[in-house]
């Protein structure tokens, strides 16, 4: 992994693995995200955005946080077929015992006439997921169940 790739996929033998590092857990998660967005479209897609969505999730971890916060991408694209393209704002902050993320995600409607799936993730999951810190970097890795 080189200084302007935040990500890199690992072999996996059943599922997709990638290995996501930043500087802060933001942007940790903003490059999760498009690894996430490359393993689902492929590293060509172009977004042509049109629209806007909020979010807020709340956890007691960095990982459940983490974990939440793909299924939410992957909830998007494959229930209400909008493709979450780019995150915008994120912020993660300590609220109580929990974790608050808020992030506005842009995107477009998925058209199987503009778009073409190169994996159906059927699950972001916890396996081998731990976010550390490491030579002043968060690093995690990521199992996507296809």
């Amino acid at each position: 992994m080189d200084n302007n790739t935040k990500y890199r996929f690992l072999e996996h033998t059943a599922d997709i693995a990638v290995e996501v590092r930043g500087e802060t857990l933001e942007e940790l998660f903003n490059n999760s995200a498009q690894a996430w967005l490359e393993a689902v479209l492929g590293g060509d897609f172009v977004p042509y955005i049109n629209d806007v969505k909020d979010v807020t999730l709340r956890e007691l971890s960095s990982e459940e946080l983490l974990v939440g916060f793909l299924s939410e991408l992957n909830y998007l694209l494959f229930v209400h077929r909008w493709i979450p393209a780019r995150v915008s704002g994120l912020t993660i902050e300590k609220d109580g015992d929990e974790l608050l993320l808020i992030a506005r995600l842009e995107g477009e409607e998925f058209s199987i006439e503009r778009h073409s799936l190169k994996e159906e993730i059927k699950a972001v999951t916890f396996h081998n997921m731990n976010i550390v810190k490491q030579n002043n970097e968060f690093v995690t890795r990521i199992v996507f169940d296809i």
